[in-house]
């Protein structure tokens, strides 16, 4: 309960003052993360509910030197039309190996490698579903454009925001297509973000929120972003 206070008046203050966080996400991220929510029909402060649970658990050096080398391939490769590439061939031995991940939870070792399926930025989000989702959710404007123009974004203080809502939309449509009924919790929504609908429907056909949705609701993220999120509106 104390942390849940804490988080609550943490986002007050920083509503009225700075363009930072306490957890160092920008004013910018999580505006963009509320609109987009609005216009994907999410609840609200979702997305950001699920950056800040990631980041709680997740980030550490590890995640800071990825993004240093995804910068040194984006410095390496500046040509379109080589991205487009990197984009397809990864996606064509994701593709191939899906059942293997969804059996061992494990990419192959040239994929890793890539980048394609590492998680970067202040969203930890990985280019394989930045790119499935905003393909299959084009409206957003953070979605628009180039493959590398997109991995830029992903490393960006803004879009991150945009394109985690997107995800999760994403996610959501592809669990429920062909179902004539399907409205999902907070931590269902969660769930699938942190896991991807590919992986739970190929595991058991249904989900079942684990320690990843748990800790967004102890820590008290998901009723703190919501607050964030309806202040902004106003």
């Amino acid at each position: 309960m104390k942390r849940r206070r804490l988080a609550l008046l943490s986002a007050v203050l920083v509503l009225g003052c700075g363009a930072t966080t306490p957890d160092g996400l920008s004013q910018f991220l999580i505006m963009r993360a509320c609109a987009t929510e609005r216009e994907l029909d999410l609840p609200p402060g979702i997305a950001v509910a699920a950056i800040r649970t990631e980041r709680r658990r997740n980030y550490s050096m590890s995640d800071y030197l990825q993004d240093r080398y995804l910068e040194w391939i984006l410095t390496e490769h500046r040509d379109a039309g080589w991205w487009e590439e990197w984009a397809s061939g990864n996606e064509r031995v994701a593709a191939r190996n899906l059942a293997i991940k969804v059996r061992t939870g494990r990419w192959p070792v040239s994929v890793i490698r890539s980048g394609y399926i590492m998680s970067f930025g202040p969203a930890q989000i990985t280019p394989r579903t930045a790119l499935s989702a905003c393909r299959r959710l084009p409206i957003v404007p953070d979605c628009r454009g180039t493959v590398r123009e997109l991995v830029v974004r992903i490393l960006g203080t803004k879009a991150p925001g945009s394109i985690a809502a997107t995800i999760i939309a994403f996610e959501r449509n592809r669990f429920c297509e062909g179902r004539e009924k399907c409205e999902l919790s907070i931590a269902e929504l969660l769930t699938l973000y942190s896991v991807g609908a590919d992986i739970v429907l190929g595991r058991l056909g249904k989900i079942i929120p684990g320690q990843f949705a748990a800790d967004g609701a102890r820590y008290g993220f998901v009723t703190a972003a919501a607050l964030e999120c309806e202040s902004l509106a106003k």
